[in-house]
């Protein structure tokens, strides 16, 4: 029993100490080192864009507070549905200009220029500071939230700042189906269809990041990006990426 417990911790602690770690080649700056290090997803989502150093990341925080202090001006004693709903009609109009498909988070700070995943990230970021319950969901190739009331569910969308509000519950479901039944990226797999978290949306920035690398012929970089993806969020998806990028990375050094 003892030498099984033993046997039990000891993988236990390998797979965790796998986990806990990169190294420190794999990160752009000291900055996103450090952003991996206090584990604030906000903060890592910023930090992935090179040009981003503490300073800049202390602006883009400082804008996203004045933002929320002006929500909480204009939803002070609102229903929390009418709360919801002039945070997204608000903030699409104020932050969200237009949409872009090659993006990173801090673009939208700098010129409102977004894509699904950075618009989810910045409601997301908006509904745990206001502490409104809510889902992030991801499918092969979008993601979208849903706030939990206690007798219904709102689907933000962040793609479309007219209809984005979504309360009808057929709707909701019909778009959570239309969604998940999309084709996997690769054939080794299935359609994605799933709830996670807000650390696990950073790691998809990345998981984006290496793909459009990977496009552009950049194999090692592909690769880096993959690594601290695989790191943040662990998914069949990303695995299975990492493995085809490193295949390709070796063979790019090898010839």
């Amino acid at each position: 029993m003892k030498i099984r417990l033993t046997i039990a911790l000891l993988i236990i602690s390998l797979a965790s100490s796998a986990q806990e770690k990169l190294s420190a080649s794999l990160f752009h700056s000291t900055f996103e080192q450090q952003a991996f290090a206090n584990a604030d997803p906000l903060q890592i989502m910023l930090a992935a864009d090179p040009v981003v150093d503490a300073t800049k990341y202390n602006e883009y925080l400082a804008d996203f507070q004045i933002h929320l202090e002006k929500l909480h001006k204009k939803t002070d004693k609102l229903h929390p549905k009418m709360v919801l709903q002039s945070v997204f009609y608000y903030s699409h109009r104020k932050k969200l200009s237009w949409y872009n498909n090659e993006v990173l988070f801090s673009d939208l700070f700098e010129s409102g220029k977004y894509d699904c995943l950075t618009g989810t990230a910045f409601y997301a970021a908006i509904l745990r500071e206001m502490d409104i319950p809510h889902q992030i969901y991801e499918f092969n190739y979008h993601v979208f939230l849903i706030a939990q009331f206690e007798d219904s569910r709102v689907l933000i969308e962040p793609t479309d700042a007219i209809n984005g509000f979504i309360t009808d519950e057929k709707e909701i479901a019909a778009q959570i189906e239309q969604f998940s039944q999309l084709e996997g990226i690769t054939d080794n797999l299935e359609a994605v269809s799933n709830e996670i978290s807000f650390k696990d949306l950073a790691g998809l920035q990345y998981y984006n990041m290496g793909i459009d690398l990977f496009n552009q012929g950049d194999y090692k970089e592909a690769y880096t990006n993959i690594e601290k993806a695989n790191y943040l969020y662990p998914s069949k998806r990303i695995k299975e990426m990492q493995r085809i990028f490193k295949t390709q990375a070796m063979l790019v050094t090898s010839n």
